[in-house]
């Protein structure tokens, strides 16, 4: 299979603003190249810190998808959804 779903990337609140998230970010990219993955996807909340990572990483930005996540103080919330197209290794 050629593509893979990034499900978590967490950063603990109290380490963020050192690089980290974009450090882990890559390593996955790269793991992922090595493994043969050429399609990688994942979401993230809307208007977080994570979704300008992943843009500024060259992550694209595919869609939206609406009242899928029930958010910390209970409201539903939309996610937004991005790819990552590379060249396996």
């Amino acid at each position: 299979m050629h593509s893979a779903r990034v499900v978590k990337v967490l950063v603990d609140t109290n380490a963020r603003r050192r690089g980290i998230g974009r450090r882990l970010i890559s390593a996955v990219s790269d793991l992922a190249r090595k493994e043969g993955k050429t399609l990688l996807t994942l979401s993230t909340a809307t208007g977080s810190a994570a979704e300008r990572l992943y843009a500024s990483e060259g992550w694209q930005r595919v869609g939206v998808i609406p009242g899928c996540v029930l958010a910390p103080d209970g409201h539903i919330a939309r996610r937004p959804s991005f790819t990552s197209i590379s060249n396996a290794a």
